[in-house]
């Protein structure tokens, strides 16, 4: 399992994306797509739209509107507006988005989300732990890791915080061709970058949403907590 949600709709729903999140070692388990129980964990449907075979890492509720929830896997970003009945892949402009090409198998690794109460702003973490580094067959792994928000969630309304690529960056951000793994904190950002994996980056998302302005503070304190606004 890679990760459960609550939701308050329906009296209470369970969500749970299927697929082992602990990427490392010589194997991890992808899944079989997302799963929502509301009676408790004693039965479970199936939802419509998340692949197979994808791992997931995250699901955030909406905590203004329990309806909507996203489930980040390494195959993309997924919303569902029907508490987890059905899921539409948002397309998150990572420059390579067919997943049935072979060239996108990491391009689009989603390793976190957050939602923003109130606005329903969205802000999502693409971070394949390897970042440009190339397979063998020259194929670069994830041309577009980094931050991508929206102000409303909705399918084709993200956009990327482009940080340029190289230091300075325009907004604080690592340069694009260094970030490796990504991922959220309450109120801040941290990157790995993919030439040191074992050494972060921490940049302060502001509990204000400045990040899902396109606004990014520089790189302040270590996070605490998952990736939620308060």
């Amino acid at each position: 399992m890679g990760a459960v949600g609550f939701s308050t709709a329906n009296k209470g729903t369970v969500i749970a994306g299927t697929g082992d999140s602990a990427v490392g070692g010589i194997f991890t388990p992808s899944g079989l797509g997302v799963y929502t129980s509301t009676n408790d964990g004693r039965s479970w449907t199936k939802a419509a739209g998340v692949p197979d075979g994808a791992v997931t890492y995250k699901v955030a509720v909406d905590p203004t509107n329990a309806s909507v929830n996203y489930v980040a896997t390494s195959k993309g970003l997924y919303r569902s507006t029907d508490n987890g009945l059905t899921y539409t892949n948002v397309v998150l402009p990572t420059t390579c988005t067919d997943l049935n090409d072979v060239r996108c198998n990491f391009a689009n690794v989603v390793s976190d989300v957050g939602v923003r109460p109130g606005t329903g702003a969205v802000i999502a973490a693409v971070g394949w732990a390897y970042g440009q580094r190339q397979t063998k067959a020259g194929i670069v792994m994830a041309p577009q890791n980094g931050i991508y928000t929206s102000p409303t969630g909705q399918p084709g309304s993200f956009t990327f915080q482009n940080p340029g690529s190289a230091a300075p960056t325009s907004n604080g951000f690592a340069p694009t061709p260094t970030v490796g793994g990504a991922g959220c904190s309450r109120g801040n950002t941290r990157q790995r970058t993919s030439r040191r994996p074992a050494r972060c980056a921490r940049m302060d998302c502001g509990s204000s949403g400045a990040a899902a302005r396109g606004r990014f503070p520089p790189v302040l304190r270590r996070p605490a907590r998952p990736c939620e606004w308060s």
